[in-house]
């Protein structure tokens, strides 16, 4: 690989494209002078060439010295002032460091610049939602769909901000409208999936969607505790419990699966395990949504 690129640039001095691979061929064999060498030699060719500033400000941080990163990408503005992607890293970069006031100012400035930068809006989501500024991440999440109405991305975003302030028939709307656009997407299906079997919908529907969530997630603990969510409510309890073990291997202090599974084992006639886990569903979090019916369940099960 070295070889090639040294004869690309050798071939094509001037190409940012191939300093740029060279810096980031250095980056990854930790010969960090010589990789920031390179992406400068790209910046200079191309000041506008994002890719090559985005690798010169992860040596710094792999540098641990993220004040420099930002630092230059500010200097980098200064000659391309009009470059939306500087703008999103600066505000990566500045989130990164817990200064949100400041990233959003440059995030706010990214999406301005380029309504269709996507990760400019779900990045400025973010920070906002990290600021507490729920109500702002709203309206920058419903810009980004007006801006943008085939990309799904926001749309879910903004369908797990209205779930979360008890919206859930909204939050619904929008995962049907992410699906509409992808009948594919498993992070819309699984969300879909999941709010409709906690506010009583069709069992048989969500369970198809917990099913293409799981075939496009096959390593999310997630989609895999909603489709064992979906089986117990269609009473194939043992394949509910065998999923939700799988969840709990990667993430072992998850409540709901926790609950889930200790709500399958009750079914499932086996007191033990099903009172082992919903005790430990309490003492993850005492104050657990669903505590009280955990209680009642847990008394009943001691009195049999």
């Amino acid at each position: 690989m070295e070889a090639d690129l040294a004869k690309a640039i050798e071939v094509a001095p001037k190409s940012p494209l191939a300093h740029t691979r060279m810096g980031e061929l250095r980056t990854s064999e930790k010969r960090f002078k010589e990789a920031e060498a390179a992406f400068e030699e790209a910046l200079q060719n191309d000041p506008n060439f994002a890719a090559a500033l985005r690798g010169l400000t992860r040596v710094y941080v792999l540098e641990k010295q993220p004040e420099k990163a930002v630092a230059r990408v500010n200097e980098q503005l200064a000659k391309a002032p009009n470059n939306s992607d500087y703008y999103l890293l600066l505000g990566q970069l500045l989130a990164n460091h817990r200064e949100f006031g400041k990233a959003e100012v440059a995030l706010q400035k990214a999406v301005e610049l380029n309504k269709n930068s996507i990760d400019a809006f779900l990045f400025l989501g973010a920070v906002q939602v990290a600021q507490g500024e729920r109500d702002k991440a709203i309206a920058s999440y419903q810009r980004s769909i007006q801006e943008n109405p085939r990309d799904i991305r926001s749309c879910v975003q903004l369908g797990v901000l209205e779930e979360e302030r008890g919206n859930w028939q909204k939050a619904q709307e929008l995962y049907q409208k992410a699906l509409q656009v992808d009948p594919d997407s498993p992070v819309a299906a699984n969300n879909l999936a999941y709010s409709m079997l906690e506010h009583d919908g069709n069992a048989d529907v969500a369970l198809s969607l917990a099913q293409t969530a799981r075939r496009g997630m096959l390593d999310s603990p997630y989609a895999a505790g909603t489709l064992a969510w979906a089986y117990y409510h269609k009473g194939a309890y043992t394949t509910s419990i065998d999923l939700l073990k799988e969840a709990l291997k990667k993430l072992p202090d998850n409540p709901d699966f926790h609950y889930h599974i200790g709500m399958a084992y009750g079914k499932n006639q086996d007191r033990a395990h099903a009172i082992e886990h919903l005790e430990h569903v309490l003492k993850i979090n005492p104050s657990y949504g669903k505590a009280n019916e955990i209680r009642q369940t847990l008394s009943a099960l001691s009195k049999g």
